[in-house]
Order: structure tokens, then C-alpha cells, then sequence
């Protein structure tokens, strides 16, 4: 059978362009293709030569008086060695006159290997097999899992995927089949295709038959989504299972084009299809099943594809990653008539001249784009180093600059020196899109930028998305004075102490409070814009707000509590609207809370507690901050009423108002704000009485009223607070008794405080029953009555004042059962009988209080137990008997007063074993004797009474005086002798 293999130059002559022959149109072109190859790409004369190549390409196509040639020419299989096409790289790269040599070559290697699997295998270990022996050679790229051909001249990489053991692999290298040795089965395998280094398709026509029943192609001019395609191992799909896209008209490839991947298009009818491959000459005769295009053809095909009408081109612009196009298969009927064959070719032959047109003008419009954008780019970079041409020495050109060395053991490499980028160019770049406020790079900022072009290890350029980040936390390194903790210059700062980031390297969170940092915040820190916590609080920063924080438009958390920050609020915090937390607690910042701050609807927790602000209760607070559950405005200076509205802020769990200004009553629609767990309106000026409707906050815990001037009594709907934990209702008005109620309901409470009000009567019994109390006031009342024994039973107590009321009788000893006391106030009582000895079981006291009562008897010696004991106030009472020499043992305390009372006998000299002490009372008793010596030995001290007593002799040599230290010093009405110093304070 005779096989068609026609080169470039053997085209009809009788075509011609500007009048030149067919030869002469070819010659040319394999010249400019030459030139192209071998000239600079993208210059004045590369455009000229690739217009002109376009146009006789064009030619070319149109004169169609044989198909294989065209496809032959557009393949430029070059040598016997090198397959390739226009987008192959130009180690591929050859003339097209080589194009037979090549396709021969190749069909003998293809011949010899007798397309057998079983000579199919892997490369041996020993000596491994390479597609070519040398380095300009081509490769080709599969899917799958590659095996190589052996006794080729030209070793070929074949896709074997899907063919079982006794399968034929697909001769063509783009099939879509795999056909069994006895010629039964047919597998689809998918578009695998013949690729060059770059990636172009290499078009060429290969026939393999395939009985009619096992087809699995799409139908004529039909193409498959990419998505649908087989291209998983033992996956066979067919047209049954695929949806079918626009079919395309059936048409040959402008085989001369290879500026694209060819997409090619598969027409499948009767039994026989042919793939596009490499051209195969007369090697392929012997293989059984493959025909060349046209070889089975009568003589009449050539001249009737001479004369043959265009057809339509068979591009077509789809996006790469929807459709994958079906490689193209040429199909004919051999049983078919003469004329039917002529026509089918004829069909495929020509190419449509307006899509030719059209995709000429598409070439044109690119080329200018891509001249637009060389120019742009031109005159960007000439501007750019224009500027820096006298001082941006790129620091690869000075490895030997001292400043441009890390600071790092010499052990290890300069990076600095390996940086091809001029420092001036970071140096502008931070300082135009860093710097603030037109700042300069003096102080701080310059330290910065210093460290990051002499030290810094990892050597980030303007390129580096990081640098802006590195320099901003450098900045703030020596603002805040940790730069041994974040400046190890080989670290990325995401490794540096407090500094979260994402996985992409990007800073996320700055957390450094509660380590007593000092500094101002730089405006810089902004720059850090995906920043979405930042946690400085507990330190001691001061200055202003920069209100450039308000560019940080990702943040959700802002936390500068406990640090001395000062000046206004900045209207800017109201951009940041993903905001959740801002916490400005505990500063000394001024003005008022500023309206722009409504914007901040996600807010959830808003404190400025313990600052100078001012100004009414926000009325447009309660309108935006819907989702508040914790807001914190107390110790300021705000005033006015708190408005009925405030019961629109259904979701507070936290209302802390207290320690500022605000008057009028309390607003009954408080009752509303059913989730409050925390309610703090104590310290200001509120009046009227208790909303009854404060009963319907029954998951309260803390309830502060105290330090207002509130009046009635506490309404018995807050028996409804079984959750209470903490109840004040202390430095009030009110009035009534002891609520019984609270006994039973307040079963959780451990802080009861309702002192400094008017309440009168008994304390049940039943007090007995608060077990859970810790802290328990009641001084400053009416109450009256003896004290309950059954106090005894509060054992948790470590806070009990109950002075200034009238209560009588004696001191229980059960009182000595709370040993856990640490305050025990008594005083200004009507208290009876003597200090029971059981108070020396309080072993925990420190403050004991029980002056101006009518206490008697001796002072017992167990209160020498008290070793905790820093106060101890005796006075006004009735106590007789001396002062008992284990009083030495409080070698903590630092306030010790005993008279007036009727105590006698000496001083003992342990009190020179109160090295602590600064206040000494023992005046108006009836103590006699010397004055110890020891009490000289008090250096501390700065109040000594010794008044109204008998004492005789000299006072304690190194005694202080009044004009030595001491404040208080009262010793008149004694029998002293010798020389005394001047009194002083003896008449407080």
C-alpha cells in the first residue's frame, strides 16, 4: 500500500503570493520560522517577522492540495531525534525540511518494538533507558505510569494506562483506545496526548480499527467535558454516560499554527478511527489494524482535496479548566465509494479564511497588549531607579560594607550580602507605606529600619509581603523596650514572645500584657492590618490613642486596660466594626465617649471603668450596642439619670455604673434585663426606693446598691434572688428589721453587707442558717439585743462587724468557733462581762476591735496566741488586772491601745518585742513602776502614751522624742524623774 508523505516543499506551485511560487512561499517560511527560533522575542522585528509568518501561514493553509503535507509542515518534525512545534522549547526547535527523516526514524522505532507488551517493560537498573541521549532532547509527559519501548533508535515515552497485559497499547500517542491482540475488545483510555516541554500537542493522523460494538467516542463533532473524560486507571466512559457540549464543525487544523495547543476534534463513524500522532511513514504498513490517512484512498483524493472549498477552522475559545477537547480522528469507510471517501476528505481539508481573519486579529490585539505592558513596565522601572541611581548601590556590588554585615557569630554566612536589592528601595518603601504622620526615621524608627538593613538575618526585601509586618514589630520592640526578646534576627517574628500568626506567616494577634511594659504606642502599629487581637494591658504605657487604630478594620479585640494611656477617646476606634471586645479600663483617659463609637454593633464587652470621663449616660448606647453583655463605665465622672431605655439591653449580663455621678431613681424597666448576672449602681447619687421589679433578675449573683440615698425598706421580691451570692445595700437610708426571708432565700450568699443604714431590732437566731457567709456587716444600725450564740455555726467567716449598735450582754464564747476570722470588729457596743478566753482560738486575727463597750475583768493570756494580730484596741472599757507578759508574743503588731481602762501593775519587758509597732498606748490605767528600757529599743515607733499613770523614774535612754520622730508623745501625770523632753500631740 502505498503511503502518502509529502514535505512542505512539494505543495502545488500554481499558488502564489505577491507573485512568487508555492517553493519560493515555502522557503520563506521556514526562514522567518528560523528567525523566529533564533531571534529576541518580543522586539520591533519580532512582530514584523511574526505578522509576516502569519500571512504565509495562511497561504499555506489555503492551499490545500494535499492534507498530510500541511500536517506534516505544522508538526516540523525536525531530525531523527527531535519532535516539536512552535511552543516547544528551543533546545526542540529545528527546520521543517526534516520532517521525513524524523517520521521515518520513528516508524521504525515504533516497527522494531513490534508493539508487544511483552517487550514493553522498565528500564534496566544496569543501564537505564532515557528518552534520548542527549540534553536537547524532548520529553514526553503522561498521566500515567510510563514504560519504555526497546530496539528503538529513538527511545519513545508510551502511555500504557488502561491496557490489560494482552492489550496493544494505542499507537497513537493521543488515542483514546487500547485494542486487544485477537482484536475482540476496545477500552477508552482518555485524551492522552504527545506533549513537548512546554506543553503543545503535536497533530498528525494515525488509523487503528476498532469494532463498530465496542466504540466509546463522542458522536461526529461532538467534544466532552474535561471533567467526564476517563483519566483513572480501569475507568472506561462512553458517550451514554457524558453529556454532549455544542458540537464544532468538522474541519483539519490549521496544521501550520502551533502558537496554541492544537485543539483537536474527534468525528468517529463506522469502524475505523484515526488518531492524531506523530506522521508515520511506511514503517506503519506491517502493523496490523493501522492505516495511514489517505493510503487506502483512491489516486482521484489528491486532486479533488486540491480543489476542495474552505471549511470552517476548528478553533474554538473554551476555557481550559471546563472543556478538554477530544483529539481529532479522521474516519473512513474503506468499503465506502470513491466518492464518497473524496468528499469526507474534502470536507476536512480547508480552513474557513474568516476565522483565519479572526484569529489574526486576535494575534494582532495581543501583540499590542503585550507592547502596552513592556512599555509600562519600561518606564516604571527607569522612574524607579531614577531615584535612587546615586545611593541605592545594590549591596551585592559591596560585599565588604561593614554596616551591611548581620550581627552574628562569624561561623555563620552574610546573609546581608547576598541581597540583591538596593537599601534605599526599603528604606522609601517603608517610609512611603509605613510611616505615619510624615514621620522621619529618627529615634526609634530609625533603630528599626537599622536593624532591618544591617542585622536582621532573614534579609527581607521590598518584595517580601512580610517586611512591612517585621519593620512595624521592630518599631515596637524598641518602643516598648523588649528587644532581647523579639530581636533574634535568624527567628521569624512569628516566633517572637506574644506574636500569633496565621499559617501563611501573617501577624494575627499582638498578646504582651501583665509584664510591666513601658512606652507610647507608635501609629505604625496599624500597618499591621490583619491584626485581630490586641492584648497590651496590665502594663505601663502612656500617651495617647494613636487614632490610626482605627484602620484596623479586622479587629475584633482591643484590650489596653491597667496602663496609663490619657487624652480623648479617638473618634477613628468607630471604624472598627468587626470590633467584639474593647477594653480601655483603668487609664486616665479625659472628654467623652464619643458617637462614633454607635457604629460598633458587634460589640459585645465595652469597659472605660477607672477613668476621667464625662458627659451623660450615651442615649444612642442603647440603641446600637444590642449585643452587649458586659458594660463597665464606672469610677468616672459621668452624671445625669440613667435613662428608662436602659431596659432595651436585653442581652447584659454584667451593668457596672457605679462610683460616678448619676441621680434620680433607679429605673424600674431595669427589671427587664433578665440575663443581668452582675449589677453594680453603687457610689453615686440614686434616690427613692428599691424597684420591686429588681425581684425579676433571678440569675442575679451580685446586687451593689451601697453609697446612695436610696430609702424603705428592701422589698421582699428579692426573695426571688436565690442565685445572690453578694448583696450591699450598705451607706443608705433604708429602714425596717432583719428580713427573715433572707435567712431562707439567700442560701448562697457570702457577702451580706447592709450597714450604715437605719435598720432596728434583733438578729434572728436563724443567722445561724447562712453558712455560706464570708463576709458579714451590720455596724452603724439600730440593732439591740444580746448577739446570737448561734453566730458560732458561721465557721466560714472571715469578716464580722457588728459595732455601732446597741447591742448588750456578753462577747459568746462560741465566737472563739470561727477560727477562720481574720477582722473581728465589736466596738461601740454595750457589751458586758469579760473577753472570754476562747478568742485566743482565733488564730487567723488580725484586727481586734472592742473599744468603748463595758468589758471587765482581766486581760486574758490566750490573746498572746494571736500571732497574726496587727491591731489590738482595748480602750474604754472596764478591764482590770496587768497587762499579761504574753503580749510579747505579737511580734506583728503594729497598733497596740489599752487605756483608758483600770489596768495595773508593771509593763512588762517583753514589749521590747514589738519591733513592729508605731502606735504604744498605755495612758490612763493605773500602771506603775519603771518605764522598760526596752521600749527605747522601738525604733519604729512614732506614738508612745504613757499618760495618767504612776509611773516613776527616768524615761528609757535612745528613747525618741518629739523632735527625733515622733508625732504623738504624752507622759505627763507620772512620777518621773530627771530632765524630760517636750510633749507633743497630747491633746488629740
Amino acid at each position: 500500500m502505498a503511503h502518502s508523505n509529502v514535505n512542505v516543499d512539494d505543495l502545488d506551485t500554481s499558488s502564489a503570493l505577491d507573485g512568487d511560487s508555492h517553493a519560493s512561499v515555502s522557503h520563506r517560511y521556514r526562514v522567518v520560522l528560523q528567525q523566529l527560533d533564533d531571534g529576541p522575542k518580543f522586539t520591533h522585528e519580532w512582530f514584523l517577522l511574526k505578522e509576516e509568518e502569519m500571512e504565509l501561514r495562511s497561504h499555506l493553509n489555503r492551499d490545500a492540495s494535499s492534507c498530510n503535507a500541511i500536517v506534516t509542515a505544522g508538526n516540523r518534525l525536525v531530525d531523527e531525534q527531535t519532535v516539536f512545534s512552535d511552543d516547544f522549547d528551543d533546545n526542540c526547535a529545528g527546520d521543517v525540511g526534516g520532517a521525513n527523516a524524523s517520521t521515518g526514524n520513528i516508524s521504525r522505532a515504533i516497527r522494531d518494538s513490534s508493539i508487544d507488551n511483552d517487550k514493553v517493560e522498565e528500564p534496566s537498573k544496569a543501564e537505564p533507558a532515557t528518552p534520548h541521549p542527549t540534553d536537547d532532547s524532548c520529553i514526553s509527559v503522561f498521566s500515567g505510569k510510563p514504560k519504555y519501548i526497546e530496539n528503538t533508535e529513538t527511545a519513545t515515552l508510551m502511555e500504557t494506562l488502561d491496557c490489560a497485559d494482552n492489550d496493544i497499547p494505542p499507537i497513537s500517542l493521543t488515542g483514546q483506545y487500547c485494542k486487544s491482540k485477537d482484536g475482540s475488545t476496545a477500552k477508552q483510555i482518555g485524551a492522552e496526548t504527545f506533549m513537548g516541554m512546554e506543553g503543545a500537542p503535536v497533530p498528525g493522523v494515525l488509523s487503528i480499527d476498532v469494532p463498530e460494538t465496542q466504540k466509546l467516542s463522542p458522536a461526529k463533532g461532538e467534544i466532552w467535558p474535561k471533567d467526564k473524560q476517563s483519566t483513572s486507571r480501569g475507568r472506561d466512559v462512553g458517550p451514554a454516560a457524558l453529556p454532549r457540549q455544542t458540537p464544532l464543525p468538522a474541519a483539519l487544523p490549521d496544521c501550520m499554527n502551533q502558537d496554541k495547543a492544537l485543539p483537536n476534534q474527534e468525528i468517529v463513524q463506522k469502524s475505523s478511527v484515526i488518531h492524531p500522532a506523530v506522521n508515520i511513514s511506511d514503517g506503519l504498513q506491517s502493523l496490523p489494524h493501522v492505516t495511514q490517512v489517505g493510503s487506502n484512498l483512491p489516486s482521484s483524493v489528491s486532486d479533488t482535496l486540491s480543489q476542495s472549498s474552505p471549511n470552517e477552522n476548528v478553533y474554538r475559545e473554551e476555557e481550559k479548566e471546563d472543556i478538554m477537547f477530544i483529539p481529532e480522528a479522521f474516519i473512513v469507510e474503506e468499503s465506502a465509494p470513491e466518492e464518497v471517501q473524496i468528499a469526507e476528505i474534502a470536507e476536512l481539508v480547508e480552513p474557513d479564511p474568516s476565522r483565519l481573519s479572526l484569529k489574526k486579529r486576535h494575534a494582532c490585539l495581543f501583540l499590542v497588549i503585550m507592547a502596552l505592558i513592556v512599555i509600562a513596565l519600561g518606564i516604571s522601572l527607569s522612574g524607579k531607579f531614577s531615584r535612587s541611581n546615586e545611593n541605592s548601590i545594590p549591596e551585592s556590588t559591596v560585599p565588604n560594607q561593614p554596616e551591611k554585615e548581620p550581627s552574628v557569630p562569624s561561623s555563620q554566612p552574610s546573609v546581608v550580602q547576598q541581597s540583591s536589592h538596593p537599601t534605599l528601595s526599603i528604606r522609601d518603601d517603608i517610609e512611603r507605606n509605613v510611616l505615619e504622620r510624615n514621620a522621619t526615621f529618627d529615634g526609634n524608627r530609625g533603630l528599626a529600619l537599622d536593624w532591618i538593613l544591617k542585622t536582621d538575618e532573614l534579609q527581607l526585601d521590598v518584595s517580601d509581603s512580610n517586611l512591612h509586618q517585621r519593620y512595624i514589630l521592630t518599631l515596637l520592640s524598641f518602643e516598648f523596650g523588649i528587644s532581647e526578646w523579639w530581636l533574634p534576627g535568624s527567628m521569624s517574628e512569628c516566633e517572637w514572645y506574644g506574636v500569633w500568626c496565621s499559617i501563611n506567616g501573617t501577624v494575627l494577634k499582638l498578646e504582651l500584657d501583665g509584664h510591666g511594659l513601658t512606652g507610647t504606642m507608635p501609629p505604625e502599629i496599624a500597618g499591621i492590618q490583619y491584626l485581630k487581637q490586641i492584648s497590651l494591658g496590665s502594663n505601663s504605657f502612656y500617651g495617647t490613642l494613636p487614632s490610626e487604630l482605627g484602620k484596623l478594620t479586622s479587629l475584633t479585640y482591643l484590650y489596653l486596660g491597667y496602663n496609663h494611656f490619657d487624652g480623648t477617646l479617638p473618634s477613628e476606634l468607630g471604624n472598627l466594626k468587626e470590633l467584639t471586645l474593647l477594653s480601655l479600663e483603668f487609664n486616665e483617659l479625659t472628654g467623652t465617649i464619643p458617637s462614633e463609637l454607635r457604629n460598633l454593633k458587634a460589640l459585645t464587652r465595652f469597659s472605660v471603668a477607672q477613668n476621667n470621663l464625662n458627659g451623660t449616660f450615651p442615649s444612642w448606647l442603647v440603641e446600637s450596642f444590642t449585643l452587649i453583655d458586659h458594660l463597665h463605665i464606672d469610677n468616672n465622672h459621668f452624671n445625669g439619670t440613667l435613662p428608662s431605655e436602659i431596659g432595651m439591653l436585653t442581652t447584659l449580663e454584667h451593668f457596672d455604673v457605679h462610683s460616678n455621678g448619676f441621680s434620680g431613681t433607679l429605673p424600674t424597666e431595669i427589671g427587664k434585663l433578665t440575663l443581668l448576672t452582675f449589677l453594680d449602681v453603687g457610689d453615686n447619687s440614686l434616690w427613692g426606693t428599691l424597684p420591686s421589679e429588681l425581684g425579676n433578675l433571678k440569675v442575679l449573683t451580685l446586687l451593689s446598691l451601697e453609697f446612695n440615698e436610696l430609702t424603705g425598706t428592701i422589698p421582699s421580691e428579692l426573695r426571688n434572688l436565690n442565685a445572690l451570692t453578694r448583696f450591699s445595700v450598705a451607706q443608705n437610708n433604708l429602714n425596717g428589721t432583719f428580713p427573715s426571708w433572707l435567712v431562707e432565700s439567700f442560701t448562697l450568699i457570702d457577702h451580706l453587707h447592709i450597714d450604715s443604714n437605719h435598720f432596728s431590732g434583733t438578729l434572728p437566731s436563724e443567722i445561724g442558717m447562712l453558712t455560706t457567709l464570708v463576709h458579714f456587716d451590720v455596724h452603724s444600725n439600730g440593732f439591740s439585743g444580746t448577739l446570737p450564740a448561734e453566730i458560732g455555726k458561721l465557721t466560714l467567716l472571715t469578716f464580722l462587724n457588728f459595732g455601732f449598735n446597741s447591742f448588750r450582754g456578753v462577747l459568746p464564747p462560741e465566737i472563739g468557733m470561727l477560727t477562720s476570722l481574720t477582722y473581728l470588729y465589736a466596738s461601740n457596743n454595750q457589751l458586758t462581762g469579760m473577753i472570754p478566753s476562747e478568742i485566743g482560738n482565733l488564730v487567723q486575727l488580725s484586727v481586734l476591735w472592742l473599744y468603748d463597750n463595758h468589758l471587765s475583768g482581766p486581760l486574758p493570756s490566750e490573746i498572746g496566741n494571736l500571732f497574726q494580730l496587727t491591731e489590738l484596741i482595748l480602750d474604754d472599757n472596764h478591764l482590770t488586772g496587768p497587762l499579761p507578759s504574753e503580749i510579747g508574743h505579737l511580734t506583728s503588731l503594729t497598733f497596740l491601745s489599752v487605756g483608758p481602762n483600770n489596768l495595773n501593775g508593771t509593763v512588762p519587758s517583753e514589749v521590747g518585742n514589738l519591733s513592729e509597732v508605731l502606735h504604744f498606748s498605755v495612758g490612763i490605767n493605773n500602771f506603775t513602776g519603771t518605764i522598760p528600757s526596752e521600749i527605747g529599743q522601738l525604733f519604729k515607733l512614732t506614738e508612745l502614751l504613757l499618760q495618767e499613770n504612776r509611773f516613776t523614774g527616768h524615761l528609757p535612754p535612745g528613747l525618741k522624742n518629739c523632735s527625733t520622730g515622733m508625732t504623738r508623745f504624752c507622759f505627763n501625770d507620772n512620777q518621773l524623774t530627771g530632765v524630760l523632753p517636750t510633749e507633743c500631740g497630747c491633746d488629740v
